[in-house]
């Protein structure tokens, strides 16, 4: 069950996506899920790629201070396909 949850922000007109982002349950790598869920058929890495062809903003809110280091090494990895991001 992919229980990934974004929320879109609309700021003038720049969109945002929010990212719920923590480590899983069943795996070591980041995944996007919000508590009490701990598991997700979506990586970080698999949801950074989705966002490839849009010039969408994100707006990272970690749920788990292990999750922050992999993810920052995975934007730095896609940095070129990134529009826009913060940390929450």
């Amino acid at each position: 069950m992919n229980l990934s949850l974004t929320w879109a922000y609309i700021l003038g007109s720049l969109m945002f996506i929010e990212a719920d982002i923590l480590i899983g349950s069943e795996t070591s790598s980041p995944i996007m899920a919000h508590p009490p869920y701990t598991t997700s058929d979506l990586t970080f890495s698999d949801f950074l790629k989705e966002l490839k062809s849009t010039s969408k903003g994100l707006k990272l809110d970690f749920k788990d201070i292990e999750a922050v280091k992999p993810c920052l090494e995975e934007l730095e990895a896609q940095k070129d396909h990134v529009c826009l991001f913060f940390i929450q």
